[in-house]
């Protein structure tokens, strides 16, 4: 919830200024508990990286890929803090993984075009740490159970 507050302006007496106080958002970023802030920093980190290379072309696309697949997770987490289920929670830990699998997978992508820069393997080792987390998560769920395609029945659905 935002904090407005009005005030007359000290330059003209009939107009009135709204200001905003972000400090509750200041509040929740340190309440935010370990895991969120790990992918918080995770993705601040992959973006640094990637905006620090050089322009090229050829990678731009590869580039906001993984920009895009690092930042998602920290935010799919944050959804699944507030899941309406423990069915919704798995499904959006589910979503972690894969964004995460996807960022590492990129990251290594990257290892290989810049062998150089050691942040990559730093990323990618951080990386491999949270997806591991988040498998554990999953596996510990007890919904995560994966379903028997070949029992399933298809008796229902029209050939």
């Amino acid at each position: 919830m935002l904090n407005f507050e009005i005030t007359k302006s000290n330059y003209f007496l009939n107009n009135f200024s709204i200001r905003v106080s972000f400090g509750h958002l200041y509040k929740k970023m340190k309440t935010m508990n370990d895991l969120q802030m790990r992918l918080l920093k995770f993705s601040t980190r992959v973006f640094k990286v990637m905006t620090a290379l050089p322009y090229n072309v050829d990678i731009r696309d590869n580039k906001n890929q993984l920009i895009r697949s690092s930042s998602s997770p920290g935010a799919n987490y944050g959804e699944a803090q507030s899941a309406s289920s423990k069915k919704d929670f798995i499904y959006k830990i589910g979503a972690v993984l894969k964004e995460l699998r996807e960022s590492l997978y990129w990251l290594l992508f990257f290892k290989e075009i810049y062998p150089k820069n050691q942040e990559f393997e730093l990323l990618a080792i951080e990386g491999d740490e949270l997806v591991r987390i988040f498998a554990t998560i999953l596996k510990n769920s007890s919904l995560s159970k994966p379903i028997d395609i070949e029992s399933t029945n298809h008796d229902s659905v029209a050939s």
